[in-house]
């Protein structure tokens, strides 16, 4: 294996779909009330990210900085290779 420096960059569509439901009773105050809500919310947007992975002879190094949902994030990796 010889020593070698990638470079990457990718661009993509992220989908997401939550849903929250919450039941609640109040048997004290109110015997025989309960009540139940739930709301779904949907997002969809774009993830951009950018990185590099160096791979030495037994030794691999990589960073990377992605955004995706307004949210940005770094990421340091490392790792043995056989």
């Amino acid at each position: 294996m010889i020593p070698l420096i990638e470079p990457y960059v990718g661009i993509g569509i992220l989908n997401g779909t939550n849903e929250l439901s919450v039941t609640g009773s109040n048997p004290i105050f109110a015997p025989g009330f309960s009540t139940s809500q739930s709301e779904t919310k949907s997002v969809s947007g774009t993830q951009i990210l950018a990185g590099v992975d160096v791979n030495l002879i037994l030794l691999k190094i990589g960073a990377e900085y992605s955004q995706s949902f307004g949210a940005s994030r770094v990421g340091f990796k490392l790792a043995l290779g056989f």
